[in-house]
């Protein structure tokens, strides 16, 4: 019975809480947080604030918080639950995300939320633009070229062997 109802959960998370909030990139307007709700669950995404200027730090965090009836619940996840794949809409660049893929697992005190501050990650090739290798060097070094990205995060990790995954948008501007 647990099985199925972990499931059940796992069916209307997956079609249910997976919105996505709008970014209207042509105006500049990007929402500076996310946040969604399952029964057990609660999945933040932001970052500090919505325009930087270039060289300024970016803090972009997210957190997991178990609010479930239990005092504390075991997850599966790769090297993290947290994703944080982005997207700079001025050039078009797509902005991976590795990770390790160990399965490994934690345990969620209730109401106290699991954080994760995004290091800057991403890769580039020879074979890769010589625009594109020179964006990613100043990227991976912490200094966002000017643009227009868009965090496509998300939360990923299994319980009892059940996916669960919430994704969300945020975006901010490097002028």
């Amino acid at each position: 019975m647990k099985t199925w109802l972990m499931l059940v959960c796992s069916c209307l998370l997956l079609f249910g809480c997976n919105k996505e909030e709008y970014v209207d990139e042509s105006q500049g307007v990007y929402p500076e947080t996310f946040e969604a709700e399952t029964e057990d669950f609660r999945y933040e995404l932001y970052v500090s604030q919505n325009t930087f200027s270039y060289g300024q730090p970016i803090d972009i965090i997210a957190s997991l918080t178990y609010i479930g009836d239990e005092e504390e619940i075991v997850i599966s996840h790769a090297a993290s639950p947290f994703y944080f794949p982005m997207k700079e809409t001025t050039r078009a660049y797509d902005i991976d995300y590795p990770m390790n893929q160990p399965l490994v697992s934690t345990t969620l005190k209730k109401d106290e939320p699991l954080t994760k501050q995004y290091v800057p990650s991403g890769s580039y090739s020879d074979e890769d633009s010589e625009e594109y290798r020179s964006f990613m060097e100043q990227f991976l070094a912490g200094n966002y070229p000017v643009g227009n990205y868009i965090v496509n995060g998300s939360v990923q990790f299994n319980v009892d062997n059940s996916p669960i995954n919430i994704n969300g948008n945020i975006g901010f501007q490097v002028k």
